[in-house]
């Protein structure tokens, strides 16, 4: 059961990283044209659009344009992270295996 929440945990910290890491880059507004940013950055939207896309949706674009969508989905990914921890060591517990 360690190795299960240890495995779950990297992930959700995996996926936190990519969001922080896409807001960074988003700032800074590399040259998308070239072919290595191109490749990052496709494997990067790949794997947070999924998240933020409904995200965005459903939240309104805050005055001068702002976008929250990054914070409430580090929000909902901490929320989802302990939820989901939590299961894992109360099946565990009753099991048992703890």
């Amino acid at each position: 059961m360690r190795l299960l929440s240890y495995i779950i945990r990297s992930i959700f910290d995996i996926l936190s990283w990519l969001i922080v890491i896409r807001t960074l880059i988003s700032w800074l507004a590399p040259d998308i044209h070239h072919p290595n940013w191109r490749k990052f950055l496709r494997l990067l939207y790949r794997f947070t659009e999924p998240i933020l896309g409904p995200i965005r949706e459903n939240l309104p674009v805050i005055a001068w344009g702002l976008d929250f969508t990054p914070l409430v989905a580090l929000l909902l990914l901490s929320i989802m992270r302990t939820f989901v921890l939590r299961i894992i060591m109360y099946l565990a517990l009753d099991l048992g295996l703890y």
